[in-house]
């Protein structure tokens, strides 16, 4: 397949199975009902939700290109990534708590960025980290994918509530995965596209293919 199409249709993928996730993640977190307790179970629940199906859909995607190199683990790591990441982001931010409240009449502080954007960069990272093992030694440039995972998470979490937040789980589920989907997916491709040797194998592997035809 020609490198070009086969990059497109990774990118189509990816933010299909983004996008997927975080639609079935979203309506576990609306499970709770409001309730006062409940989203101790289901704000987690559905985080790991969103990681577990964006995990299945990412690594069926990214098996494509590293014939044989075990990857699997991409979806235990991503599936726990996400709900323990938010989970250190709310300790990190009522830790830090005392510095935001220093930042008065700052745009942070005006917008009411800062508990939301601070949670969701830290479990980006976290999440990102995680990943970063699986990629490390098959991607080139594999290190950005920590800065960007903790971006494009900050970025689309706060986004959703802090000013679109959508009573639809469908449409808060496509926002946010369709942010994170597209900026995590062109950073995968570009990796993708610089890493030659991924190339190299898929030209043999098709040379092979077609020898013994």
């Amino acid at each position: 397949m020609n490198k070009f199409v086969s990059l497109v249709i990774t990118f189509i993928l990816w933010v299909a199975v983004s996008v997927a996730g975080n639609i079935a993640g979203q309506y576990i977190m609306s499970l709770s009902g409001g309730s006062d307790w409940a989203w101790v179970i289901t704000i987690p629940a559905g985080f790991f939700v969103i990681g577990l199906v964006s995990g299945i859909g990412q690594w069926a995607v990214l098996r494509n290109y590293f014939n044989g190199d075990d990857i699997f683990l991409w979806i235990p790591l991503t599936a726990i990534g996400l709900p323990v990441g938010f989970i250190l982001g709310t300790i990190a931010y009522f830790n830090e708590e005392q510095l935001f409240d220093k930042i008065s009449n700052s745009w942070v502080g005006s917008y009411g960025w800062s508990s939301t954007t601070t949670i969701a960069c830290v479990a980006g990272a976290f999440l990102g980290i995680l990943q970063w093992f699986v990629i490390r030694k098959k991607l080139k440039g594999s290190l950005w994918w920590i800065p960007i995972s903790s971006l494009i998470w900050g970025i689309g979490t706060t986004i959703i509530v802090e000013h679109i937040y959508i009573k639809s789980d469908f449409e808060n589920g496509i926002i946010l995965g369709g942010i994170v989907g597209a900026i995590s997916g062109i950073t995968m491709i570009l990796m993708l596209a610089s890493t030659k040797e991924i190339w190299n194998k898929k030209t043999e592997t098709e040379i092979s293919l077609k020898s013994e035809i």
